[in-house]
């Protein structure tokens, strides 16, 4: 072989390798589908990838290996490769939402996805969830159960807060000097809005109504062993060297008595009611449907003929007229 033909053959396989190279690479690295996002009525955002997307349902986000399922009345937006593929929109002023996701290269992207293959695992159970609005004690917490398994609680957020919290864990309320209270589950169901109202029970009212309680019949006891002696003095009669008689004057002790006795009364009469309204924080539920979005639109009207008022009849004239 000739030296041309050699730098003919080594020029021609450098072209060939130079078209062959972005077709492996792009065969090597397919394209990718971006995180998917939904927006809670809330505000919360939540990324991971869409696993079930089921218009005017639900929808089920994996995030990190883990299923979490939302109600569709929950749902602000939803976000798929950085396009708004849905929103929440009310039943009664549009249709539902029409959903078209691309697919994306070796990726079959529809509305309703299962699992296939491999994949193919038991789904995790539908986690129902409430819009909870908490109000009362600007130092009151909500704290949730962290699993049901357990007895530890996490703070959830502090009061007057709005968030989505599923259903079927345990909640109480504590707080800076609150007594906290029983531990409870949100009442109503799914898609439903429950509203906390917090009577904090104090422990600083709690302890002064226990020293109260006991100071109290204490008092009480005293001043009415005081009276008795005061009463028992004013009984006596003393005989003088003179041979006069003359009484004992027991009214000031009799005066001191009546007080420490009123004084215990009242220590008593107010320390039980301390003790019983600051021994729990106590929480009222009052379960009501979400807030409609479409309040401001104007109801329809519809015309009714039999309302109809006619036109009146139009008279006709010739203005001219001209025959051939």
């Amino acid at each position: 072989m000739s030296m041309s033909a050699a730098r003919r053959a080594v020029g021609l396989g450098l072209v060939v390798a130079s078209l062959a190279l972005p077709g492996l690479a792009s065969a090597a690295d397919p394209a990718k589908a971006g995180p998917d996002q939904l927006t809670l009525q809330d505000g919360t955002v939540v990324t991971g990838t869409f696993s079930e997307f089921i218009p005017n349902n639900r929808v089920t986000v994996l995030v990190n290996g883990e299923s979490k399922t939302y109600q569709w009345s929950f749902m602000r937006k939803a976000t798929h490769d950085g396009k708004v593929v849905a929103e929440n929109q009310p039943a009664a002023a549009l249709p539902p939402p029409v959903v078209v996701v691309q697919p994306q290269p070796q990726q079959q992207v529809v509305v309703v996805q299962g699992q296939t293959g491999a994949q193919a695992a038991p789904q995790a159970a539908l986690e129902e969830s409430v819009l909870v609005h908490m109000e009362g004690d600007s130092d009151a917490v909500l704290e949730m159960q962290d699993r049901k398994e357990t007895n530890a609680f996490s703070p959830v957020c502090n009061s007057p807060c709005n968030k989505v919290l599923p259903l079927d864990r345990m909640y109480r309320i504590t707080g800076d000097g609150m007594k906290d209270s029983r531990p409870f589950k949100l009442s109503g169901s799914a898609g439903q809005a429950v509203s906390l109202d917090v009577n904090p029970g104090r422990r600083g009212a709690f302890a002064g109504g226990i020293v109260m309680t006991v100071l109290g019949p204490l008092t009480l006891l005293t001043g009415s062993l005081v009276y008795l002696v005061g009463a028992a003095q004013s009984s006596l009669v003393y005989s003088s060297s003179s041979g006069f008689s003359t009484s004992g004057d027991g009214s000031g002790l009799k005066v001191t008595g009546g007080i420490l006795m009123i004084a215990g009364a009242a220590l008593t009469a107010v320390g039980i009611p301390l003790i019983v309204s600051n021994a729990r924080t106590k929480v009222t539920q009052d379960v009501s449907s979400p807030v409609r979005k479409d309040g401001f639109l104007r109801t329809p009207t519809f015309r009714n003929a039999a309302n109809d008022v006619p036109m009146p009849a139009t008279s006709e004239f010739t203005v001219f007229a001209r025959s051939f």
